[in-house]
């Protein structure tokens, strides 16, 4: 297996009103790359590709098993996250040390910034350490809390979707609302906004009508009535009925 790292630039298949498909035809700025993939790409998007080079019908191609998103982590994102997994530190120190130190913070010394030094200092160093062993999972789950996750949602996100867990989020934040206790709402009023998604964004609205079917059937009910499942969705939504409609029909 060898990585490849991509830019697509189109995606030939499947066709953008498929939302079910699980293999990719992508066009990049390496050739066309063919395999399978937890999300749907953007074009433009930097990905890091795993697999090999092979020929498909007389043309070279690089056949992928696995895709992730290739985004440079932010470094005070990551600060920020050693800082909140270390007892005694917190949100104040993390900006002192990103004062002084910027993105080389990894260098701090201890007593450089008041209260950062002794045990708080040995506890750091320990988290920072945890940090380099585990980078992949702590990058990702530093740039979802960077975006408005908590860590708990972060690390269950992270559980479920293991490297494709920032493609799968960016595609449609509202994939979060289907891990165990975290809900639409838990998306809507803090995380999507960072995401770009706009009120009336159809993955908000589709996802409001999941939301609101499953409160509906919780009870171990198979049939709703119409009118519940409207009037409940809008509510959720702020209104948009005509669009409820579109997407309840779909």
């Amino acid at each position: 297996m060898s990585e490849l790292q991509v830019i697509v630039t189109r995606i030939r298949h499947p066709p953008a009103t498929d939302t079910e498909a699980k293999w990719f035809v992508l066009e990049t700025d390496h050739g066309p790359c063919a395999g399978q993939m937890s999300w749907r790409p953007r074009d433009n998007e930097s990905l890091i590709l795993e697999g090999e080079p092979s020929v498909y019908r007389g043309s070279r191609q690089f056949s992928f098993s696995s895709a992730r998103l290739n985004i440079p982590t932010d470094p005070k994102h990551l600060l920020n996250y050693v800082c909140d997994h270390t007892s005694g530190m917190g949100t104040h120190l993390a900006n002192q040390i990103w004062e002084k130190y910027g993105a080389d913070w990894q260098n701090a010394q201890p007593g450089s910034v008041p209260r950062f030094g002794g045990a708080v200092y040995e506890r750091w160093r320990l988290s920072l350490e945890s940090l380099k062993q585990n980078a992949e999972q702590a990058a990702i789950v530093a740039t979802l809390v960077g975006k408005g996750c908590t860590d708990l949602t972060a690390n269950k996100a992270y559980s479920q979707w293991k490297d494709s867990t920032l493609g799968v989020v960016q595609s449609d934040p509202f994939q979060l609302a289907e891990l165990e206790r975290v809900t639409f709402q838990t998306v809507d009023k803090g995380i999507r906004q960072n995401y770009g998604i706009a009120d009336a964004d159809p993955r908000r609205i589709k996802a409001a009508v999941v939301h609101t079917l499953r409160n509906l059937t919780s009870n171990g009910s198979t049939v709703v009535s119409w009118e519940d499942l409207f009037s409940n969705a809008c509510a959720a939504l702020g209104g948009y009925d005509d669009l409820v409609h579109a997407e309840t029909t779909e």
